[in-house]
């Protein structure tokens, strides 16, 4: 595995989830969940690795990418861990992962974000507010 650029693949595995999520059609649950749920625990599976490659007696920052984003003035894109951020990736990508499989049949509506005039309703409840209910 390429340990070099580990943490820019655990940090960027969502979001390439979430550019194939905007591919699928939004009436294919099914491909949604499956995706959504493959792409959580890929995440998991990803920053598993991080446990076994961190060394707990070096203080340093360690598996430290670097570049250079925007040198005018002086921005760098820039991560590394230490002992504590690595197991909070751990515990995050985990709960994600969990996340994401226990909602399997529990959301079965996203009516509180298909259509605007609904927002400044359902922002309030998790229920839907009856004109996107069909009600």
């Amino acid at each position: 595995m390429m340990t070099g650029h580990l943490l820019s693949i655990i940090l960027f595995t969502p979001l390439v989830g979430v550019l194939i999520l905007l591919l699928v059609n939004k009436r294919n649950e099914d491909a949604i969940r499956w995706i959504a749920n493959l792409v959580a625990f890929a995440g998991f599976a990803v920053s598993v690795p991080l446990w076994f490659m961190y060394n707990p007696q070096n203080p340093d920052f360690q598996l430290v990418e670097r570049a250079t984003w925007i040198p005018s003035i002086g921005a760098e894109y820039f991560l590394g861990v230490d002992g504590f951020s690595t197991l909070l990736i751990l515990l995050t990508t985990l709960v994600g992962a969990i996340a994401t499989l226990s909602a399997w049949t529990a959301i079965t509506s996203s009516c509180w974000c298909c259509r605007p005039e609904c927002w400044a309703r359902s922002w309030r409840s998790t229920f839907c507010c009856s004109s996107c209910s069909g009600k």
